[in-house]
């Protein structure tokens, strides 16, 4: 008996030990296979038991001005308005607002707070990721999609273990009530918490997925949607699988049978790897192994990082490991594919699809060997679809993240090579004490090829980054003493591998569609502008929600964000942390955090002297898409491409004066490696209209330049905004007609 009262008071003494340390506790929960699964309660409860003083957080806000005072948009954000993507906040006031809050206790309230203001800049090139709390993923049983424009159940959540999914479903059990949740996956989710399902969702992607100025392009961020990768086609979502739970959901089901079906409300549920338990032993040890070892470890891998990306790349293997991705249907008749590429025929036997998910290769290093391959590829998938036939070209870039500055570029040009372009502009901004660093420093980053194949307006090749890059020049609002300068990027002459393998023919830009979901980032969205802007090429987008970047229109901007280039904070803090110590602006330069984090931020902007609005960055200009595609499933790219087809967009092509892409053959003596592109250039005449009313399109809706003489009321917003008449009907266009035309509604 003895005995046994001792066991039971040591098991009360633990169980007293657990109740005391939060973390402690989750360190008692058996693990179910490879999973412990847990409460979101439970978990917060560990994260919030580190204190943090108002001491620190000025610490820790302080090194955080001192990277942002390099955002080249810290000025913008204060009073952005139309036509421009609308924005007005302060960030400096919002990272001082942290400091002053008497609620905000805890180190992860701290960084919560951060991140939260960062979301609310809409730009996917900012993170701010504290390794410390973020070992813990929140889950719903669903990932939703959108079908024909109603909320859909795409799949039920399903983890790498069986175990823990049956585990992780009992906690769910109840809410279900006795219903099989795979039953639920097809059906239509009229609404979420008593609210219409698309509007809640847009809410949710609004508050914890800042990845864009577009609200259609973070609504399809929250939705299964397809996208290349790794080889294979395969769908993600925001929603479902998160680093931090919001409110419990009750879900509202339209069945096929025309039934109702709502569950009780469904708590998210915490999940932790079971390699991570033993972390959790005491709050001592959890801050100890991941907190103060793991930045360790962190920094010490920051100086030989190749990728800016390392924290999308981390937070990428964690959705893997608990279901965040789902292979879906492969696409029939693939001609070609490697890693971030495929090309196939679309069914009419004209159309060809370009379907493209980074402007990099996907490997770790980036080695101009694996750079010259991935280019070879994609000069063959376009050669082999001009072979089979392919009139019309489909570029796919859904869920493009972007990739290296020279590579958007470099394909413009080879897709259109006797095009007339124009360099987008890029302007880079700093303070004479920083200036005082660059000048004696050879390059930015060299290592990550950033500045490859780079040269100044002058043609002269980058060498040097301070000296070239920041001669005076005009002055950026927010700096005291600045400088700028404009570069240019080309292909790097007869050395490019993609001039190996030149089109024979090509395609006109009335015969080329770019497509996108509005997730299409930072090189992505420059090819995009260069396409449109200089070309003529025209762009699609589909999805999104019932909020509007542009009122009467669901056409949204395909490429909604568009910095010049990231940088991340290690590399900001090798670049700047050398300034001299006590100059005027010391207290604004990148010094170590106090509490260390991974993340990146925009580090130059681009500016298209070719656009509506050359004097504003690109990524705060709204340029709506020419076309929309209704009826569309955010997860089947084939029923994206059905609409193209539907819409008959490539045989509606409008007649005016354009550059066609064409290429003269390379004669059988020139089929090296060296052969070059004879640049050929056709024009087709504009028709002229008729004094009436005879428009190529509704003023109402974006697309090809009107002509003034079409109808009065072109002639009134021309007379105001010569680039609609000039360039393009964009949504500026739009909805300056409410403005000039009286008479006319949209």
């Amino acid at each position: 008996m003895l005995a046994i009262s001792s066991l039971l008071a040591l098991v009360g003494l633990s169980l007293s030990v657990a109740a005391q340390d939060p973390c402690a506790a989750i360190g008692s929960t058996p693990s179910s296979g490879k999973f412990v699964v847990t409460t979101p309660a439970q978990v917060l409860s560990c994260y919030n038991s580190f204190p943090v003083t108002t001491s620190d957080k000025t610490t820790q806000i302080n090194a955080v001005k001192g990277y942002f005072n390099q955002y080249p948009y810290k000025e913008i954000i204060k009073n952005a308005s139309a036509p421009s993507y609308p924005m007005q906040i302060d960030l400096f006031a919002g990272l001082d607002a942290i400091v002053a809050n008497p609620n905000i206790k805890t180190e992860f309230g701290m960084h919560t707070a951060i991140t939260d203001l960062f979301d609310s800049l809409e730009d996917a090139h900012i993170s701010y990721f504290n390794q410390c709390f973020q070992h813990a993923s929140f889950v719903q049983p669903f990932s939703l999609t959108l079908v024909n424009g109603a909320v859909t159940v795409s799949r039920v959540l399903e983890l790498t273990d069986a175990t823990a999914t049956s585990a992780l479903f009992k906690t769910w059990q109840s809410g279900f009530q006795g219903r099989d949740p795979k039953s639920l996956v097809g059906a239509v989710v009229q609404k979420l918490n008593g609210e219409n399902a698309i509007d809640f969702l847009q809410a949710y992607a609004d508050k914890y997925l800042g990845v864009s100025h577009a609200p259609e392009t973070r609504f399809n961020y929250a939705l299964d949607s397809y996208e290349w990768s790794g080889g294979i086609l395969q769908a993600r979502s925001g929603f479902g699988i998160t680093r931090r739970p919001s409110e419990p959901i009750t879900y509202e089901f339209l069945l096929a049978d025309g039934t109702t079906f709502q569950t009780s409300s469904l708590d998210w549920t915490a999940l932790i790897s079971a390699t991570s338990k033993t972390a959790f032993s005491s709050k001592a040890n959890y801050y100890q192994s991941k907190c103060v070892a793991a930045a360790a470890v962190n920094s010490a891998a920051a100086k030989n990082e190749v990728k800016v990306v390392k924290f999308r790349e981390q937070r990428t293997a964690s959705e893997k490991e608990v279901g965040g991705f789902f292979k879906v249907d492969a696409i029939p008749g693939t001609l070609f594919k490697d890693d971030s590429n495929a090309f196939f025929m679309l069914p009419d036997g004209e159309t060809g699809v370009w379907m493209m998910s980074s402007f990099a290769p996907n490997a770790d290093q980036l080695t101009q060997a694996v750079i010259d391959t991935w280019y070879k590829n994609m000069a063959l998938g376009l050669t082999t679809l001009e072979k089979k036939g392919a009139k019309n070209l489909v570029i796919d870039l859904t869920g493009n993240g972007g990739g290296l500055v020279t590579a958007g570029r470099q394909m413009a040009e080879y897709l259109f090579p006797t095009g007339d372009f124009t360099p987008l502009e890029y302007i880079f901004g700093v303070s004479n004490a920083v200036d005082d660093v660059l000048n004696n420093r050879q390059s930015l980053v060299q290592s990550s090829g950033q500045l490859e194949g780079l040269t100044d307006l002058n043609g002269n090749p980058i060498t040097k980054f301070g000296p070239q890059l920041t001669k005076p020049g005009t002055a950026i609002p927010g700096y005291s003493q600045k400088f700028t300068n404009k570069f240019n990027y080309i292909i790097s002459g007869g050395n490019s591998p993609l001039l190996s393998n030149p089109l024979k023919k090509g395609w006109s830009a009335a015969n080329v569609l770019v497509v996108s979901n509005g997730f299409c980032g930072s090189t992505c969205a420059q090819f995009v502008t260069i396409l449109r802007d200089q070309i003529g090429v025209r762009a699609a987008s589909y999805g999104g929600g019932n909020k509007k970047s542009v009122a009467g229109t669901k056409s949204f901007d395909p490429t909604s964000f568009a910095a010049g280039a990231i940088a991340s904070f290690s590399d900001l803090l090798a670049l700047y942390g050398k300034a001299t110590p006590g100059s005027t602006d010391s207290t604004l330069i990148p010094k170590a955090f106090k509490y260390p984090v991974d993340g990146q931020m925009p580090f130059w902007t681009s500016y298209s002297s070719r656009g509506a609005r050359p004097s504003f960055p690109t990524e705060w200009n709204i340029d709506a898409s020419d076309f929309y595609l209704d009826g569309v499933s955010l997860s089947d790219p084939m029923s994206v491409y059905n609409q193209i087809l539907a819409k008959g967009i490539f045989a509606s092509a409008p007649v005016k004066s354009t550059t066609t892409t064409t290429a003269a053959a390379p004669s059988s003596s020139s089929t090296s490696a060296t052969s070059t592109l004879t640049k050929t250039k056709t024009t087709t005449t504009s028709a002229k209209p008729s004094p009436s009313n005879t428009c190529s399109h509704s003023v109402c809706s974006t697309g090809g330049k009107l002509v003034s003489a079409c109808s009065s009321c072109v002639a009134a917003v021309c007379a105001k905004d010569s680039y609609c008449c000039d360039t393009r009907w964009d949504s500026t266009c739009v909805s300056e007609v409410a403005q000039f035309c009286p008479s006319v509604r949209c």
